[in-house]
């Protein structure tokens, strides 16, 4: 035999071997493995790795475009954590550790997923050693630690999944037509995701993020539901000895009305939504940046800046719908607002510049403003606040403008008492009408500032009943204490008004002058 006809002998007889070896993979192999007592066997293999239920229909062979293993029409069970369907898993392993007898994973797709996720109902309803950070991290360790062990950058994808997330049998948040990939350790590790969420609309999410002995972290976070995204985040957990979170940078705005939607709907912290009726807006954190000690949470500092772009709130306790416009700074023990506006009915703040400082005991500055209130409306809430009511049971009714031109005071917020003051600002068209008065009390006009203990007021123009008042005046000390009083009134008192002072006080008769009583 020719060495020719050699080297075609063997050929054929490779390629022979070959095709019964494929053959037996292809057709034998699956009939082996789809056998109720070996199916059975598998399952519960599967099972006792996940922790729960796993059962599938049938499992094939496939060899192109590389060899893998296929689960058909899969179900799996996994109690209080996720439940569902997965219509296809492709299971493809490492070739050339496979060669030598290593079955480690390379790639593992799953496709047109219907998965139900439970999340815990709340913090406190779980137990407290289940939130244990080195329980945490341990259980996050093994996990990293199984993944590399059976496939070292082991790469997961999903395609046109279903997933529900759920609390109490609330649906959180229902992923569809969603995309998702992700890879094993060694190393950093990246996710991605895409979908279509309810409400939301278009759903994101990529990231980088990594585990190990001393830290877990999370780089260049993005996320995206809706009009509201989370971007450029960064952030680390040390958790080798006392547990501290650093957030090192981070962007994000909020559609306040998809967030309404979506708390009002979902069961989550209904003690506050329950009582909105509507919230609108946009709030942008332009950088966020903590350092929080878990274990000292009073030690957490953190900067925080944003702005708060034409928020309203109609919300049970408040009169009537609240907007706000406005910057803001959190700096560790203080949060500064500038710019601020905002509006209640006819009423409304304006160019607010303020800080709260110390959180122990709280103390307010109001370094500059304008405000315009409106006093039919407050008199008209007044009268459902048990603090405020008690003043008013001497007032039948109040209308009129107060408007503050500029503003500032200072102090411990629980103690308006104390705080240091100035105001000035106008009336325009106050009427107070009181059981105590003959008729309503009329200033038309006046200015007014108030420094401290101290009132000047002047360009007054007031009436009671027939009599008509002009001047200045100013006060030291609020009565009974009061220290000095300085008038310069110009008017004259009509003949009710006399009459009135008389049978108020009591005067003699004969002491009654002649009105109309210029002075």
């Amino acid at each position: 035999m020719g060495v020719q006809k050699k080297i075609a002998f063997w050929s054929l007889g490779v390629l022979s071997l070959l095709a019964v070896f494929f053959l037996f993979v292809l057709v034998f192999a699956p009939l082996y493995l789809n056998t109720p007592s070996t199916k059975e066997k598998i399952e519960t293999v599967i099972s006792r790795q996940l922790g729960g239920s796993v059962r599938y229909q049938r499992l094939t062979i496939a060899l192109w475009p590389l060899p893998h293993v296929i689960f058909h029409e899969a179900r799996l069970s996994i109690p209080k954590t996720v439940s569902g369907t997965l219509k296809i898993i492709s299971i493809y392993p490492q070739l050339f550790p496979l060669m030598k007898g290593d079955l480690l994973l390379s790639r593992i797709l799953v496709q047109e997923p219907d998965l139900s996720i439970a999340l815990p109902e709340t913090v406190q309803a779980v137990k407290p050693e289940a939130l244990s950070l080195p329980e945490v991290k341990k259980n996050v360790l093994l996990l990293l630690k199984y993944l590399a062990e059976i496939g070292p950058g082991l790469v997961v994808k999903m395609d046109q999944g279903a997933l529900k997330f759920t609390r109490k049998n609330h649906l959180l948040l229902f992923l569809q037509n969603a995309a998702v990939r992700f890879n094993a350790p060694p190393g950093t590790m990246d996710i991605t995701l895409r979908a279509q969420a309810e409400p939301w609309g278009a759903f994101s999410m990529s990231g980088k993020y990594s585990f190990n002995d001393d830290k877990a972290e999370v780089k260049d976070l993005a996320l995206t539901a809706g009009r509201s995204a989370l971007s450029g985040f960064s952030a680390g957990l040390s958790w080798k000895n006392a547990p501290r979170l650093n957030v090192v940078s981070g962007r994000a705005t909020f559609a306040l009305a998809e967030l309404y939607r979506w708390l009002s709907s979902s069961g989550t912290v209904t003690a506050y939504v329950n009582d909105m009726r509507s919230l609108s807006g946009e709030v942008t954190l332009a950088s966020v940046q903590a350092d929080v000690p878990l274990d000292r949470l009073a030690d957490s500092k953190m900067t925080i800046a944003g702005k708060a772009g034409n928020v309203v709130l109609d919300w049970g306790p408040l009169p009537a719908p609240l907007s706000v416009t406005g910057q803001f700074i959190v700096e560790e023990n203080r949060l500064r607002v500038s710019d601020l506006s905002a509006h209640l009915g006819a009423s409304a703040l304006s160019r607010i510049s303020a800080s709260l400082s110390d959180r122990k005991n709280p103390v307010i500055e109001v370094k500059s403003g304008q405000a315009v209130i409106n006093l039919s409306e407050v008199f008209l809430w007044g009268k459902n606040i048990g603090a405020i009511r008690d003043m008013l049971k001497k007032v039948k009714n109040l209308t009129g403008i107060v408007r503050l031109s500029s503003l500032h005071f200072s102090g411990p917020l629980f103690s308006p008492r104390t705080w240091k003051r100035a105001l000035s600002g106008s009336l325009e068209h106050i009427a107070l009408a009181s059981p105590l008065l003959p008729g309503p009390f009329v200033a038309s006009r006046g200015d007014f500032i108030i420094a401290q203990d101290a009132l000047v007021f002047t360009k007054v123009r007031a009436s009671l009943l027939d009599t008509r008042v002009t001047g200045s005046g100013a006060f030291q000390g609020a009565p009974p204490g009061m220290r000095s009083l300085d008038l310069d009134l110009s008017g004259e008192a009509g003949q009710q008004s006399m009459e009135w002072v008389f049978d108020r006080f009591a005067l003699p008769p004969e002491f009654m002058v002649n009105a109309p009583l210029a002075f």
